[in-house]
Formats: structure tokens, C-alpha cells, sequence
């Protein structure tokens, strides 16, 4: 231990050298022993010296809390007292505004004044003169520059001042009816190829549960039709059905082909858009062989299941005389179909026995009403009446009791 402290004091005396301990030997002893006799005095005096001028160093930045503290406060009331002078300017003002005003009111005329003024106009309007051809055309003039929409014509001539845009007054009154609940109207009358004039009833069809129900005429047909004859040949943009649909969620749209052949014709009507939940086709009676060729509607009933499929509740097929259709495909292409009404020819006992077949495999099961006419020659009626009681006998068990599907074949009467 002694050796240890003397190597301390050795090492504060010889600042700035580095003497490994390895190297002290036993050879040093007798040189730390003669600087401990010599200069330990010095050394404590030293070191008490140094204790002694040490001192506590504050930091001059610091926050005082109370000062700071007294800056809030001062803060706090300078800012009110600001806010109350705004509040007291603002009522000021308010005030003087006021006065200003009712200065300005006029005091309402006496009745017996009233009166006196309107039998003085009433005197003036029979004494006056006529009014001259110059001030006349000086009036119109100025009303044609300064007016907007202005037209004169004289009434003498037979002619009357044009009504305002019929179609304008029928969209307008029809946007104010805001207690409907059924609007039944043409294809053709809200179509206009903006989507403008559907869109100006949606504070109508945003009622709850609104059936808006659409007839599409076959002299009506988007794009084929000319325009310029009054009605139809618009079409309503895909862009405002999806607004409707999107602003609208619960409408109910019920729309029926009247006469419309072709399926680019009922494409015309048709957007992917549009929240279908009933859908009508009637499509006449086709009494030549070319145009049943154009009543195919295979490619119909596949749209209908790619865009509709989801949303279509009601579907009914009235046909005369036209191509085919097997049945069956209306349930594998959409089974979640609740209504399904059918009048036409059927393409024979298989057809109506696979279609019955899938419904009671339970893939329809929403499936609530099935109805099917049949449609054909007088000859064939026999055979069909024995057809129509064996299928209703064979699947009354499933299809009507167990699935509650009310089941109705029958044969078309000519």
C-alpha cells in the first residue's frame, strides 16, 4: 500500500510523464522515499488549496419559475383586456349599424292616404294618353338590351309570347313532388344524354323505398331513333345511373320492353349502373319468320346475369312466335332470381324438366313464384296437358311443399 500511494504522489509531482509501472523496480525505492521526506508537506498544502478554491459553478440561464410565472400572468391579462375592448367595439358597431337602419326605415302610409294615392293613380291611368310609337320602341329596345330572354310580338298579328321549355316546367314540377312514392314514366322523357334531366329528380327517387318504373317503346330506341322528332333517341350516361345508385341504394327499378327486338336495341336502354330489381320483356306478335330471327334472347338473359345478376328480383318473358329459349338457362345463369314469369313457346318436356330439376336441387333458393304459359298449336294441346300434370305431380312433393314455391304451369289459350 505504501508503495502504491507513493507512486500517486510521483505521479502528481511529475505532470506530463508516463512512467509504466513495469518499469518501477526496486532500484526507485530509495528516490520516492527521499521525494516523500522532502515534498509530502507541499503536497497536502497543495491539495487543501485546491479544495478549498473550488467552487459551485450556477448556470446564469436559468428560469426563474416565479418571474416567469409573473410573465404569464401579466400575458393572460393584457389579452383579455384586448378582448374585451374588441367584444365592446363589435357591440359598438352593432349599435350604430342599427340606428343607421332604423333611420332608414319608411313609416307605412296612412289608410285614408292609401287610398287617396291609389284613386289619384286610377285618375292619371284614365286621363293619360295613349303611349306614342317612338316611346314604345324606345321601351322595347331598351328591354331587349338590358333584359334577358326578352321578345316582343304584337298581339294583333295572331302570334302569342313563346311558353318557357316544356321538358324544363315538366322536370322542374317533377323534382317538387317530394312525397311520391311510385314514378311511372317513359324511357324517353328523362333521357337526355347528360344524365341532367335524371338527376334533377334524385331529390324525389331519394324517398325510401321508391319504385321508379320505366317504359322503353320501340320507336324510342337511343341512337336509332331521330331526336329531332320529338322524343326518344337520347340515352341516359352510365355516370348518372351510378350516382343514383350510389346516392339511392334502396330504389326499386322496374323496367319493361315494349316492342323492342334485337339485343343491340336492348342494350341501347340498358347500363350497368342502373339498380334493376324488375325487368319486363313483351315483344308483340311476329307473324313472319324474319322477325322472329331478330327475338332471340339467348345473348339477353346472358347480359342480364353478367350485370343484373346480383340485383335482379323479377324477370317475365311474353313472347309470340319466336325462337326457342331454353328455360333452364334462366336459373343456371341466375339463380337468386325470386320471381320468374314465362309466356311463349317452350322447346319441349326435357327443357321444362331440367328447369325443374335445378330448382329442386335448392340452388334457387330465393326462388318464391314460378309461372309458365305455354304457348303452341292446337294439335299439340292434348300432349302438353298430360305433360304439365305429370311434372306438377313429380315434383309437387319438393318444388311446392318443402321449398314453398308457388308453382303454376298452364297452357296459353289462341
Amino acid at each position: 500500500m505504501a508503495t502504491d500511494e507513493d507512486k500517486t504522489k510521483i505521479a502528481k509531482l511529475l505532470q506530463g510523464l508516463e512512467v509504466p509501472e513495469v518499469k518501477l523496480t526496486e532500484r526507485c525505492h530509495d528516490l520516492v522515499k527521499i521525494f516523500h521526506e522532502k515534498f509530502s508537506k507541499e503536497v497536502e498544502e497543495e491539495e487543501m488549496r485546491q479544495q478549498d478554491n473550488e467552487t459551485v459553478y450556477e448556470n446564469p440561464y436559468k428560469v426563474d419559475p416565479e418571474s416567469l410565472e409573473e410573465n404569464e400572468r401579466k400575458l393572460r391579462e393584457l389579452l383579455a383586456e384586448s378582448k374585451r375592448k374588441e367584444k365592446l367595439l363589435r357591440i359598438d358597431n352593432e349599435l350604430k349599424r342599427h340606428h343607421e337602419k332604423a333611420s332608414e326605415v319608411i313609416a307605412p302610409l296612412a289608410e285614408c292616404d292609401m287610398s287617396d294615392l291609389v284613386k289619384e293613380c286610377q285618375q292619371e291611368t284614365r286621363d293619360s294618353l295613349r303611349v306614342g310609337a317612338d316611346r314604345l320602341r324606345d321601351t322595347v329596345d331598351a328591354a331587349k338590351k338590358n333584359l334577358p330572354n326578352f321578345q316582343y310580338r304584337k298581339i294583333c298579328s295572331g302570334q302569342y309570347l313563346p311558353r318557357p321549355d316544356t321538358r324544363q316546367c315538366f322536370l322542374r314540377s317533377l323534382g317538387e313532388l317530394r312525397n311520391l312514392r311510385v314514378l311511372a314514366l317513359e324511357y324517353s322523357h328523362i333521357a337526355d344524354t347528360t344524365g341532367g334531366a335524371l338527376l334533377s329528380i334524385l331529390p324525389v327517387l331519394k324517398r325510401p323505398h321508391f319504385r321508379l318504373q320505366l317504359m322503353c317503346r320501340e320507336d324510342h330506341i337511343p341512337g336509332h331513333t331521330d331526336a329531332a322528332l320529338g322524343a326518344g333517341g337520347h340515352a341516359i350516361p352510365d355516370t348518372a345511373w351510378r350516382r343514383v345508385s350510389i346516392a339511392c341504394p334502396d330504389l326499386y327499378l322496374f323496367i319493361a320492353f315494349c316492342r323492342v327486338r334485337d339485343y343491340d336495341n336492348w342494350r341501347r336502354f340498358l347500363s350497368p349502373s342502373m339498380p334493376v330489381r324488375e325487368l319486363h320483356l313483351q315483344y308483340g306478335i311476329d307473324l313472319l319468320p324474319e322477325q322472329r330471327q331478330d327475338s332471340d334472347i339467348s345473348c339477353l338473359i346472358r347480359h342480364l346475369a353478367f350485370h343484373f345478376a346480383s340485383t335482379l328480383v323479377t324477370l317475365s318473358i311474353h313472347q309470340w312466335r319466336f325462337a326457342v329459349f331454353p328455360l333452364r338457362r334462366v336459373f343456371e345463369l341466375m339463380p337468386r332470381l325470386t320471381r320468374f314469369y314465362y309466356v311463349g313457346k317452350v322447346e319441349d318436356e326435357v327443357d321444362l324438366h331440367r328447369m325443374l330439376q335445378i330448382i329442386s336441387c335448392g340452388v334457387c333458393d330465393k326462388l318464391k313464384h314460378l309461372k309458365v304459359q305455354i304457348q303452341d298449336e292446337e294439335r299439340r294441346r292434348d300432349y302438353w296437358i298430360n305433360v304439365i300434370n305429370n311434372l306438377i305431380r313429380e315434383y309437387k312433393d319438393i318444388i311446392i311443399d318443402l321449398y314453398d314455391i308457388h308453382l303454376c304451369f298452364s297452357i296459353y289459350k289462341n
